[in-house]
């Protein structure tokens, strides 16, 4: 009885092990996406709202003829498999997301599959929008919000207080170096803020101590 008992949690292990990584199987598929043709937004998760979408891309046009800044926001079911920060990373240079002498691009991604987001920086304006700065952003602006699954009003929340932040730093005299009308097409020592959450592994350990 007792070996029958042995094989019998093992074969729940086995099959709970295969179960999670059928589960992962989709997320694994995807890709980085291409820069959408209005440059700013990509809703590929279907969160944000039409009006929601224009505003992103009416403001940033605002920006990037003011200082050459860009706030984009992608929103996608997975990462694709890869660590967030790899894809993150991945999307900030093949989007090159703000202007090319400043790379003060500043991107907000969310995995709505993965209940998971993340944010950075361009090396450019890191040392305003460091780890501590967007910690309390997205705090303050979106956390409550994306656990709730207000997606569009979190996004926008954190937009619309992005937006403010840049033209502000923009308004110091300090930061009016000259700049381009060209997309950043490097990423260096980006600062980022991801939301504390249970790894897969966790997950999955959680799920093999209850059998």
């Amino acid at each position: 009885m007792g070996k029958y008992t042995k094989a019998s949690k093992w074969f729940s292990v086995l099959l709970a092990v295969v179960l999670f990584a059928a589960a992962l199987a989709p997320a694994a598929l995807a890709v980085v996406p291409d820069r959408p043709e209005s440059q700013y937004v990509l809703d590929s998760a279907g969160v944000l709202s039409k009006s929601t979408e224009q505003k992103i891309v009416k403001e940033n046009r605002k920006l990037f003829e003011d200082c050459g800044a860009e706030v984009v926001v992608v929103a996608v079911d997975f990462f694709g498999g890869k660590d967030r920060e790899d894809y993150a990373n991945q999307l900030f240079n093949a989007w090159g997301i703000g202007s090319r002498e400043r790379n003060n691009g500043l991107l907000l991604v969310l995995a709505i599959g993965e209940d998971d987001y993340y944010a950075q920086a361009g090396d450019g304006i890191a040392s305003y929008f460091d780890g501590a700065k967007l910690d309390d952003m997205l705090y303050e602006y979106l956390e409550d919000d994306f656990a709730q699954g207000d997606y569009d009003e979190g996004v926008l929340a954190f937009f619309e207080a992005a937006v403010d932040e840049l033209e502000d730093y923009y308004e110091d005299p300090r930061h009016n170096d000259p700049y381009s009308d060209e997309y950043a097409d490097t990423y260096e020592d980006a600062i980022y803020y991801e939301r504390p959450r249970t790894s897969g592994f966790w997950k999955l350990w959680s799920i093999i101590s209850a059998l």
